[in-house]
């Protein structure tokens, strides 16, 4: 697998537990919305199994000229050491988790927390190539200040997109005057007029990504239409 090399140019903490990672786009790097990569720390190649590298999707837009990652924190010593300035290998990207291409129903996006990341990808790249099917995004997250990217999609202007933030936490934030709750099939119901035939990308956590699967199921969306992937934070 071909590998490239670049360098953390900046890590923001986003809530109390979400990290947002930016580094340098190669020289020659080029990837498909909502694809991952192995992300590696060379300084660390002594560690055991995966202690040196992470698989993690890009949340940048093949257009923007930086590569974006987010993730959970936690006690590894890769998540510690990812700081700006630290040279860093990535591997070519894998995956192929975007809508059809041919399709013209809605595309509905089902997220739960650091599952975001490809997802801010695709709807960006879909909005930047004038994509004009109806996109809409469902974004579970337990606070407001545990939601990343949140400011930038409620300000995202696009007649083709719209956006629904719901918080599964709401007494923590007295001023959430959105959705809150988890994302249910009456929700669904509110907002989207046909909502057994849309096509559906949803993810997030295994959990969260079974329960979403379980209840568009049970509504009537066929299998076909139902996309997935699982973040598994390490």
């Amino acid at each position: 697998m071909k590998n490239y090399q670049s360098k953390i140019t900046k890590k923001i903490r986003i809530g109390p537990d979400i990290t947002l990672v930016e580094t340098d786009k190669p020289k020659g790097f080029k990837f498909q919305a909502g694809q991952f990569v192995k992300l590696a720390l060379p300084q660390l190649d002594n560690q055991p199994d995966n202690g040196n590298w992470r698989w993690l999707s890009l949340a940048s837009a093949p257009y923007e000229k930086k590569l974006l990652y987010l993730y959970l924190e936690g006690p590894s010593d890769f998540k510690k050491k990812l700081e700006a300035g630290r040279p860093v290998a990535i591997s070519q990207p894998l995956g192929n988790f975007q809508p059809p291409q041919s399709a013209d129903q809605p595309v509905v996006f089902l997220a739960g927390g650091v599952g975001i990341a490809p997802i801010r990808s695709i709807i960006l790249q879909a909005i930047q190539k004038k994509d004009s099917r109806p996109m809409w995004l469902f974004y579970s997250n337990s606070q407001p200040a545990r939601t990343a990217f949140l400011a930038e999609f409620e300000n995202l202007k696009n007649p083709a997109f719209h956006f629904v933030p719901t918080m599964s936490k709401p007494e923590t934030a007295s001023d959430w005057s959105g959705e809150k709750g988890r994302i249910s099939l009456p929700m669904l119901k509110r907002h989207l007029e046909d909502y057994q035939h849309s096509t559906y990308l949803v993810v997030g956590s295994p959990n969260f990504v079974g329960d979403m699967v379980k209840m568009l199921e049970k509504s009537g969306v066929s299998q076909i239409n139902i996309q997935t992937e699982k973040f598994i934070g390490l």
